[in-house]
C-alpha cells in the first residue's frame, strides 16, 4: 500500500505490516507526490511509479530506495503502470499529454496478452479546467474591453472630424471660400520662416474698384456675389502654390513665390485682366463690369509679415492714384 508517508508492506506469513518511510535511501519524493502504481520484479526489488517524479525501486536486501526520473532516461516523470517480460526487462509504461483543450475526458486502460483477448481495465474521469484567460467571465470582459475601445476609437475620430472642421472654420473666409486674415497669418509663417523660404517670395494686396457703389447701387446680395466670383477668377489664374485670401471687405491678399522680380508684377497683371474681361451679374439686368487695383512688393530678408504688408498697401495707394485698374510694384 502506498501513502503520502511511505510504503506499507503486508507480510502474509505473520499477518502483518512493516512501514518504509519515504525519506529512505534516495529519494523523499513519496511524501509528495501520488503514488501511481507499484510492482515487484523477479529479483525482488519494487518499483513505485509516482507522479511526477518518475519511478522509485526498493531494493530490500539494502533497505534503500533508488529513484530514476527524466535525467536519467525516462522520457517522461508520469509512471502510469509497470510490468515485466519474459526476458526480466521492466517496462514501464508513461503518458503525456498536451495542448488539451477545455472540458471533461475519459482515460480507458484497455489490455492483451496475446494480442486478440483485450481486457478493459480501469477508467479514469478527467476534467481540464480552462486557465483564467479561458473562462466564459473573461470571454465577457474582453467583449467589454472591445466594445469600450470601440466606443473610445468613435469617439476620438468624431472629435478630430470637429476639430479639423473647427480649425478649417477658423481660417477660412465663410462667404468665399479662402483663407481669412487668420488663414493668411498662418500661412506666411512658413513663407517668412527664414531667410531661405523668402527667397523669390512676393505679396500682393488686391482692393475691388469702386466697390462701395456697387452694393448702394445693387445691394449687398449683389456685392457679395461679386466678391466670390472675383475669388473664383483670381483663384483660377494663380498657380496651385500660390495661396489667395480675403483680408477684410473688398480687399485680398495674395502670397506666391517667383523666380524672377518681374514674375510677380506677370503674374498681378494676368489676374488683374483676367478680373477686368469678366462680366459681372448678366442675369440681373445690365452686366456689371468690375476692376481691381494691386500692389506688389518682393519679401526682403529682413522683412516681417507686417513690414511687407504695409509696402504692398503703399503700392496699393500709388495704384489707386493713378487711376486704379492697375498693377503697382513697391519701391525696392
Amino acid at each position: 500500500m502506498g501513502s503520502f508517508a511511505g510504503l506499507s508492506i503486508f507480510h502474509p506469513d505473520t499477518e502483518q505490516f512493516s512501514h518504509v518511510p519515504s525519506g529512505t535511501g534516495a529519494t523523499d519524493a513519496l511524501s509528495h507526490h501520488h503514488l501511481r502504481s507499484l510492482f515487484e520484479d523477479s529479483t525482488g526489488r519494487v518499483w513505485v511509479g509516482t507522479q511526477p517524479r518518475g519511478v522509485n525501486i526498493w531494493n530490500p536486501d539494502t533497505g534503500t530506495f533508488t529513484n530514476l526520473d527524466v535525467g536519467d532516461g525516462l522520457p517522461s516523470s508520469n509512471i502510469s503502470s509497470i510490468i515485466e517480460d519474459d526476458t526480466g526487462a521492466v517496462w514501464l509504461a508513461t503518458a503525456t499529454y498536451t495542448n488539451i483543450n477545455p472540458g471533461q475526458y475519459r482515460f480507458q486502460v484497455r489490455a492483451s496478452t496475446n494480442g486478440r483477448d483485450w481486457v478493459e481495465g480501469q477508467s479514469l474521469l478527467i476534467t481540464i479546467q480552462p486557465p483564467p484567460w479561458r473562462t466564459w467571465w473573461a470571454y465577457v470582459g474582453y467583449g467589454l474591453l472591445v466594445a469600450a475601445l470601440l466606443w473610445f476609437a468613435q469617439k476620438y475620430i468624431t472629435l478630430r472630424v470637429k476639430a479639423e472642421l473647427y480649425r478649417n472654420r477658423s481660417i477660412t473666409d465663410p462667404l468665399t471660400g479662402l483663407y481669412n486674415r487668420a488663414g493668411i497669418a498662418q500661412t506666411s509663417e512658413g513663407m517668412f520662416a527664414n531667410l531661405e523660404t523668402k527667397k523669390g517670395a512676393c505679396l500682393m494686396l488686391m482692393d475691388i474698384d469702386h466697390f462701395k457703389p456697387i452694393n448702394d447701387q445693387r445691394g449687398h446680395d449683389t456685392g457679395d456675389r461679386i466678391l466670390c466670383e472675383i475669388a473664383t477668377v483670381a483663384q483660377r489664374h494663380l498657380r496651385a502654390n500660390d495661396h489667395l485670401g480675403r483680408w477684410g471687405g473688398e480687399e485680398f491678399v495674395i502670397l506666391c513665390a517667383t523666380k524672377l522680380p518681374q514674375d510677380a508684377y506677370l503674374l498681378a497683371e494676368k489676374v488683374r485682366q483676367a478680373i477686368a474681361d469678366q462680366n459681372y451679374e448678366p442675369q440681373n439686368g445690365a452686366p456689371l463690369r468690375v476692376t481691381v487695383s494691386i500692389g506688389v512688393t518682393s519679401i526682403r530678408p529682413d522683412d516681417t509679415f507686417d513690414r511687407a504688408l504695409q509696402r504692398a498697401d503703399q503700392a496699393l495707394y500709388r495704384a489707386k492714384a493713378k487711376g486704379r485698374n492697375c498693377v503697382v510694384v513697391a519701391d525696392e
